[in-house]
């Protein structure tokens, strides 16, 4: 899916932990659909992840260490 995003594409997950299980994995992909111009939205978090508030999205990733599985 990654390979085919272009700008302005939706990403939709239910949760963020779908994207990944490592909490690594899923810091890189949310990079890499924003660095495509692409947009980010979890359901579970209520709301759109964006580039300019990626300090929330670390926030968000770091609520979701429990869920995941480390490095």
């Amino acid at each position: 899916m990654l390979e085919f995003l272009r700008p302005e594409d939706t990403v939709v997950v239910t949760d963020l932990t779908r994207l990944s299980r490592y909490t690594k994995d899923l810091i890189e992909i949310t990079e890499l659909i924003f660095q495509k111009g692409a947009h980010l939205k979890s359901l579970k978090e209520h709301g759109w992840i964006q580039p300019q508030h990626m300090e929330k999205c670390y926030l968000l990733f770091s609520l979701e260490l429990l869920n995941l599985k480390e490095i």
